[in-house]
């Protein structure tokens, strides 16, 4: 057909007015925000971590939006969701758009501990592979175990995903620096796709109350980004992953994959003879040394290099020793000397999240 020259000069001038709005800038980025397919499908990133804050940040802005305390509120964004990175620099909502091009809108799903802990195991239930429902997360400090395998049990209805028969690999350390209770009731702000049973969120669509705020996804992060950041994404807050997912593999056990030492001087998320001392990431003793070791060793320059050393040879260490029973009596009669000294200083056994010194 041939074009009309009226209607195509009408829609030129639409598209000419969204380029120029869109194409503003708003903010700019001290770090580049990692959107990378295969990144933001298998592990926490610090582009997943800027959006899932921005969703809570909204929702709780909004007053009376929830109806359970603040410290019970989560957020979780499918990690297919997110379609591009965003480079340190300006940035344009145009970019914003491209990162989240789906016009989702903010929603509220009430579960109960156990729910929430179907909803991670489902959408884990592949990794180390690529998954498109791979939780991007607030507030939740979990563990993942791929060793272990995935607990297939009857499939979803209408999906081509499987519920979990049981939970096997991940474990839920803390909510928002709290102890997890599979009979609470906590607030999720996650994307609509996922609240009516997108990808593997089944668990979602079967909770017992929800509702749509009507709130754009990328709308919400602009304004966080404009308001509560001041219009500037900082290096200090986002240039890594806040450490709420730790992820063990085969090869590292107790570490989260691409997250060990760096030129910029961050340490592994793990802590690795420590947790083959005590056979867990989750004991409360490793919480303890870990405390220790961000609180006081990372204060001084000379704690920092022993940390990095400590980095550099425990993998091997593990490996050589990790199976050996005079091994670990060896290390746990002398870890658990130094637990009991810091216990007398005031260090509790609490969950742990690590800090990036």
């Amino acid at each position: 057909m041939a074009q009309d020259a009226a209607v195509a000069a009408q829609a030129q001038a639409i598209i000419d007015r969204v380029n120029a709005e869109y194409g503003e800038v708003f903010a700019r980025s001290e770090v580049a925000l990692n959107g990378e397919r295969a990144s933001v499908r298998t592990k926490e990133t610090n582009l997943g971590d800027l959006i899932t804050d921005a969703m809570v940040w909204k929702v709780l802005k909004e007053d009376g939006a929830v109806t359970v305390d603040d410290d019970h509120v989560v957020g979780i964004n499918n990690g297919g969701g997110i379609r591009a990175d965003i480079q340190a620099g300006d940035i344009t909502r145009k970019d914003l758009n491209t990162v989240l091009p789906f016009g989702n809108t903010l929603a509220v799903v009430y579960v109960t501990g156990a729910e929430l802990l179907e909803a991670l195991e489902a959408s884990t239930y592949c990794t180390p592979e690529e998954i498109g429902g791979y939780p991007q997360t607030f507030g939740i400090g979990f563990t993942l175990d791929t060793t272990k395998p995935y607990d297939q049990g009857e499939a979803y209805p209408d999906s081509t995903y499987y519920a979990p028969a049981s939970i096997q690999r991940v474990t839920i350390t803390a909510v928002n620096g709290e102890p997890f209770g599979m009979d609470e009731t906590y607030a999720v702000v996650t994307n609509n796709f996922c609240a009516a049973g997108g990808d593997t969120y089944y668990a979602f669509h079967a909770a017992s109350e929800q509702f749509d705020t009507g709130i754009v996804l990328d709308e919400a992060v602009v304004e966080y980004i404009t308001e509560a950041l001041g219009g500037v994404i900082s290096r200090e807050t986002y240039e890594t992953p806040r450490g709420d997912q730790t992820i063990l593999t085969t090869e590292d056990p107790g570490t989260t994959p691409g997250t060990g030492p760096s030129e910029s001087g961050g340490t592994s998320q793990g802590c690795y003879v420590a947790t083959s001392v005590y056979g867990s990431y989750d004991c409360p003793e490793v919480w303890t040394l870990r405390r220790y070791r961000d609180e006081v060793l990372a204060d001084t320059w000379y704690g920092r290099l022993f940390i990095r050393a400590y980095y550099a040879l425990s993998p091997t260490a593990v490996e050589l020793f990790g199976e050996s029973a005079w091994f670990q009596d060896f290390f746990r009669t002398r870890l658990d000397q130094m637990v009991s000294a810091l216990h007398a200083e005031g260090f509790a056994d609490t969950p742990y999240q690590d800090t990036d010194w």
